[in-house]
C-alpha cells in the first residue's frame, strides 16, 4: 500500500513538474513578446520622429521658396528693417515695402537664426506696442522707409 501511495505521489509530482515547466515556457514567451512589443513601440517612436523631421525640412523648403527677392540699396521701394532677437542680436535687411509679415516669418524660420523654432515667436513693435498681422505689408504698418521690429518668444 505504501508503494502505491509513493507511486501516486511520484505521478502527482511529475504532473506538477510538467505544469511548472509549461508555465515557465509561457512566461518566457510572454517576456519575449513583451520585448518585441517594446522594440516595435521604440521603432514606431523613431519613425514618428523621422517623419516630423521630414515635415519640418519640407516646410523649410516651402518657406525658402516664399522668400522675397533681395532689394538693392537706393531702390525707391526698399525699406530698411532692423530685426531684434530675444538674445539681443540684430540683423539689418533691405525689404520691399510691399513685403508682408508672413514673408518675414518665413525668412526667420528658413534662416534658422538664433535657433528659434517656427511658431514659437511673434513679431512686435515695442512703441507703440503691437503685434504685426501676418497679412499686412511693411508699408501698411508704417515701416517705410524703415523701422525696427522685435522677435518675442510666445
Amino acid at each position: 500500500m505504501n508503494k502505491k501511495i509513493i507511486e501516486e505521489d511520484k505521478k502527482i509530482l511529475e504532473e506538477e513538474k510538467n505544469i511548472i515547466e509549461e508555465h515557465q515556457k509561457m512566461i518566457e514567451e510572454n517576456m519575449k513578446m513583451t520585448q518585441e512589443d517594446k522594440n516595435t513601440i521604440e521603432e514606431d517612436k523613431n519613425t514618428k520622429i523621422e517623419l516630423e523631421k521630414l515635415k519640418e525640412q519640407e516646410l523649410m523648403i516651402i518657406k525658402q521658396g516664399n522668400l522675397p527677392i533681395e532689394m538693392n540699396p537706393g531702390d525707391s521701394d526698399s525699406t530698411t528693417i532692423v530685426i531684434r532677437f530675444p538674445s539681443g542680436k540684430k540683423i539689418e535687411k533691405l525689404w520691399n515695402k510691399r513685403t508682408i509679415f508672413q514673408q518675414i516669418y518665413d525668412f526667420i524660420d528658413a534662416s534658422n537664426i538664433e535657433n528659434i523654432k517656427p511658431e514659437s515667436y511673434i513679431i512686435v513693435q515695442t512703441f507703440p506696442k503691437k503685434e504685426f498681422p501676418v497679412d499686412k505689408t511693411l508699408e501698411e504698418e508704417g515701416l517705410f522707409p524703415g523701422g525696427i521690429i522685435n522677435i518675442v518668444e510666445k
